[in-house]
């Protein structure tokens, strides 16, 4: 893909894309590549090539570091770091697995890292589609957000990450939900029911 990237396996995939394990062979290194069809994006194809690129300007150690976007044949394609260890629904779910909640400190100390990824974009986006699914929590425990730039062209990877039986727009504002677009108080919206759900176990 790309002429730089070599798919090794499906890691995911989505209503609107697939997720692959792949090996950046100009680096030799691991990678992530989501491919999303021309067909999804329809109209809105540039826009989200603007938003995305525009995403990976920003690099911070709280923000899923963006490797490259662009399109062949007839997907557009978004390659990003490969993350070890779990998303945050995931890291949720085990807990509740196991009956047990996440302490305070540690709620406190992973909503901290999620707004400070969230603080480092809004001078240039808000995020758009917060929720459990894309934020991930990596084996050494840092805390790193991902899909920004996506939700504008993309809105239903926003109504992901609920817990099983959950409504699937549990992480939206009121105003997104009514059809507005979304701001950085949605973002803080998503990040309280966050908080709310990983101190309580419930939504």
């Amino acid at each position: 893909v790309g002429g730089r990237f070599r798919i090794d396996g499906l890691l995911s995939q989505d209503g609107v894309s697939q997720t692959y394990r792949a090996t950046d062979v100009t680096h030799r290194s691991a990678a992530s590549v989501r491919v999303i069809p021309m067909r999804v994006l329809g109209a809105s194809a540039a826009q989200l090539e603007t938003d995305v690129e525009n995403a990976s300007a920003l690099v911070h150690k709280n923000l899923v570091e963006v490797l490259t976007v662009g399109r062949e044949h007839d997907f557009f394609f978004l390659a990003t770091e490969l993350l070890d260890g779990q998303t945050l629904r995931e890291f949720i779910d085990g807990k509740k697995s196991e009956g047990r909640t996440v302490s305070f400190r540690g709620a406190c100390n992973l909503v901290t890292h999620i707004a400070n990824g969230l603080e480092r974009a809004a001078s240039t986006m808000p995020h758009g589609g917060l929720n459990p699914a894309t934020v991930w929590v990596n084996k050494a425990g840092r805390v790193k957000v991902a899909d920004l730039g996506l939700a504008r062209t993309l809105p239903t990877l926003a109504r992901r990450g609920v817990p099983a039986g959950g409504p699937e727009h549990a992480y939206l504002a009121p105003e997104v939900l009514a059809g507005g677009q979304p701001t950085l108080a949605s973002d803080a919206y998503a990040l309280g029911v966050i908080l709310f759900e990983v101190l309580t176990g419930k939504l």
